[in-house]
């Protein structure tokens, strides 16, 4: 295997305070030590110390900044959308009822300016934000001082700049959940029927958007199985769509025997700016805590990881209920706990917290969505339960059973050892790349040659 020039484009920056971020330090990590890694990424402003780190594994990071879409701006949406700008009979009169608009209810206006802007552009609304000038800019210069083998997009929000990379190179597209499946649960549990029927077009336009789009790379990397085939269908027949799961360092989790523990205390990890966490969030709190809390009045539950939103603030009393916001080392907080909660309805991907959990030896109970893509057997492995009451009786009695705590304890460290070793599966994603690049360069040899 050659030594690579890899330059990888990430819409987030690698860091451990979402499971995304640590996917994608762990592969930048595993990738460093045969290979070249460019870093070419966004970053929030409270992450910029975390730069040193990560450039121990990279030759050079470069970082970029996004434009937010606000108000009536519809110049950038017109670059995904031609028609957007075009003038016609009912703009004409959507002009002239505007000043009564405005002066019957400003309010109004904003949200209707807004309702055009989400349902109007041919990209879903979300990833509009991620349009860059800057990141262009940075992209341009990057590719013309080196010359890479393979281009790896990290994240949806990056997959709309594909047609910018050079045809030599090899290009990857690392998707980390199907976020055609994300929006549809999320336009299912929407609360109004309003509120579903605009979330149900941004899932029509995501679903046309990965469709697309997954044409448009030689490698598509799936994180579970039903992702897997969810790309198989949109790829192309020469798109490769390896399954290369999440998975965690075994060294630095290291397993925590059950009799450590804290009584009646659970514990849920994750970024909160990730809607389907702040959703499990409340769901618990609002629904299932009650009812283990009136059977069993010492429990406690833990929500730990960053961004915690100010709904989960307000519902915090810092005794039963406590949120914690980011902390340097999750492992502690886990350790300590009964069980580890996953009381997820939303999203997509593969759920690196409850192998994380798994590995350090927490007892796992989760709802069918959060335990999706991993190759648990529910009774055996973790409790898998749907529905609030029946994850509160399940909680209650895991949270009582002592010989269920060491069960699941062993066999989910075991799963993780001989499923979710990441050095084996960082492995198993360079053997996926290396080979692609190979074929591609031979196919591009052969197609000289003829010409």
């Amino acid at each position: 295997m050659k030594r690579m020039r890899i330059l990888i484009i990430s819409a987030f920056f690698p860091w451990d305070g979402y499971g995304g971020g640590i996917r994608l330090l762990n592969t930048i990590k595993a990738l460093s030590r045969n290979h070249e890694i460019t870093l070419l990424s966004n970053i929030w402003p409270e992450q910029r110390h975390l730069i040193p780190e990560v450039e121990r594994y990279c030759d050079e990071i470069v970082i970029f900044s996004t434009n937010q879409i606000k108000g009536d701006n519809s110049e950038q949406v017109a670059i995904y959308n031609e028609n957007l700008a075009k003038q016609s009979r009912v703009s004409a009169l959507k002009a002239a009822l505007r000043p009564r608009i405005m002066r019957f209810s400003p309010v109004l206006w904003q949200k209707y300016i807004e309702f055009r802007q989400e349902n109007t552009a041919r990209f879903p609304q979300h990833l509009l934000c991620y349009y860059s000038e800057d990141f262009i800019q940075k992209f341009d210069d990057v590719i013309r001082r080196k010359d890479f083998d393979v281009v790896d997009l990290e994240f949806t929000e990056m997959a709309m700049y594909a047609d910018m990379i050079p045809e030599r190179c090899l290009k990857v597209f690392t998707t980390h959940e199907a976020r055609t499946v994300n929006y549809f649960r999320l336009a299912v549990n929407e609360s109004t029927w309003f509120k579903k029927f605009k979330m149900f077009v941004q899932w029509w336009k995501m679903r046309t958007f990965e469709h697309v789009f997954a044409k448009k790379f030689d490698v598509v990397v799936a994180f579970s199985p039903r992702d897997q085939q969810f790309f198989q269908r949109c790829a192309n027949s020469h798109t490769a769509v390896p399954l290369v799961p999440t998975g965690v360092n075994l060294d630095y989790l290291q397993y925590a025997p059950v009799e450590k523990r804290d009584e009646a205390t659970a514990v849920f990890l994750g970024c909160y700016a990730n809607y389907p966490n702040h959703d499990a969030a409340i769901y618990f709190v609002d629904k299932i805590y009650p009812r283990v809390k009136a059977a069993l009045p010492d429990f406690k539950v833990v929500f730990v990881g960053s961004l915690p939103t100010e709904e989960m603030k307000r519902r915090a009393d810092g005794t039963n209920i406590i949120v914690t916001d980011y902390v340097e080392d999750f492992r502690p907080y886990l350790q300590r706990s009964t069980v580890f909660i996953v009381p997820i309805r939303l999203g997509g991907g593969i759920k690196g917290k409850i192998i994380e959990a798994m590995a350090l030896g927490i007892p796992v109970i989760s709802t069918p969505e959060g335990a999706e893509g991993i190759k648990v057997k529910p009774g055996e492995d973790i409790i898998v339960a749907r529905g609030a009451g029946a994850f509160a009786d399940s909680l209650l009695k895991l949270l009582r059973d002592k010989s269920l705590q060491q069960k699941l304890s062993a066999n989910g460290r075991k799963l993780a050892e001989e499923l979710y070793d990441w050095n084996r599966n960082a492995a198993e994603l360079e053997s996926c790349i290396w080979e692609a690049f190979k074929k591609k360069s031979l196919g591009q040899q052969k197609h000289s040659k003829e010409l």
